[in-house]
C-alpha cells in the first residue's frame, strides 16, 4: 500500500505502542524508515538491550511462574532462545542500511501540537501502523486526532487489534463509530477485515489463550472536509 521507489528517500513509517519493537524491526527490514514510540519503561528498558547491547542469545523460561491452565509440566516449563533473531547483529553488520529509531514517552505528549507538550517529536509521516493500540488509552478521540496530525493527504493508517477497552473508559465507540469518525475527518478505507489472533502465545500451548477476532483494516487520507462536518469532535 506504501511503495518503495527505487533511488528515492524510503517512506516514514510511525509505530506507536511499539513494545520491544519487532514490528518496527520487520518494517524496517523492508526497507522503510521506522520511529517506534513506547512508552513502558520497561519495554524501552528491553528494546534497548535487544537491539543495542544483546550479544548472544539467552535460553528462558517464560511460563516458570504461572502455575494456572496447565494441562501437564510441559506446558509450564518449556524454553525459548530470546531474542530470535539477532536484531542487533543484524542492523550493525548483516544491515547497516536499515533505518530505525525509538521514542520513549507518551505517544500523545510526543506527537500532538496541541498537547501540554507540544509534540516535540510531531513530524509528517506516510503512513502510522497501530498494532493493538487504539483502545489502550484514555481518550480514543486524542489517539485519532494525534494519528491525523501526523500524515499528509495520502498517508495510510493501517490498524489491527481489537476494542478491549479500559473498564473505566468513559467514551467507547464500536467500530462503525470509529470508521465514520475517521471517514468525517476525510478517510477513506481500502480494506476492512476481522482476523483471528491468538494474543500471548499460541493457542493450545496453555488450557486457555487470551484471542481476538481483531480488526485489520487500512484507510488513505484524503481532503478533509469543511469544518463544520467536525464539529463532533
Amino acid at each position: 500500500r506504501v511503495p518503495l521507489q527505487p533511488g528515492q528517500k524510503a517512506p516514514s513509517v510511525l509505530v506507536p505502542g511499539a513494545g520491544l519493537s519487532r514490528l518496527s524491526y520487520e518494517i524496517a527490514l523492508k526497507g522503510y524508515e521506522v520511529e517506534s514510540n513506547e512508552y513502558s519503561g520497561v519495554f524501552c528498558t528491553i528494546a534497548d538491550w535487544l537491539f543495542n547491547r544483546c550479544q548472544l542469545p539467552s535460553e528462558v523460561y517464560p511460563l516458570a511462574h504461572v502455575f494456572s491452565e496447565n494441562r501437564r509440566a510441559s506446558d509450564q516449563y518449556f524454553n525459548v532462545s530470546v531474542p530470535s533473531p539477532m536484531p542487533g547483529v543484524l542492523l550493525r553488520r548483516d544491515e547497516p542500511n536499515i533505518q530505525m529509531t525509538m521514542t520513549a514517552g507518551d505517544f500523545v505528549g510526543l506527537y500532538s501540537v496541541i498537547s501540554p507538550a507540544k509534540g516535540p517529536a510531531h513530524r509528517k509521516f506516510n503512513c502510522v501502523v497501530t498494532c493493538f493500540f487504539i483502545d489502550t488509552g484514555d481518550n480514543l478521540i486524542d489517539y485519532i486526532e494525534t494519528i491525523d496530525g501526523l500524515l499528509e493527504e495520502g498517508g495510510m493508517w493501517i490498524n489491527l487489534g481489537p476494542l478491549n477497552y479500559k473498564k473505566d473508559l468513559r467514551l467507547k465507540l464500536n467500530w462503525e463509530e470509529i470508521e465514520k469518525v475517521w471517514e468525517n475527518l476525510g478517510y477513506t478505507f481500502l480494506s476492512t477485515t476481522q482476523v483471528h489472533t491468538a494474543y500471548h502465545m499460541p493457542a493450545g500451548v496453555k488450557l486457555y489463550t487470551e484471542q481476538y477476532d481483531a480488526i485489520f483494516s487500512t484507510a488513505v487520507k484524503g481532503r478533509k472536509p469543511d469544518a463544520t462536518t467536525n464539529q463532533h469532535l
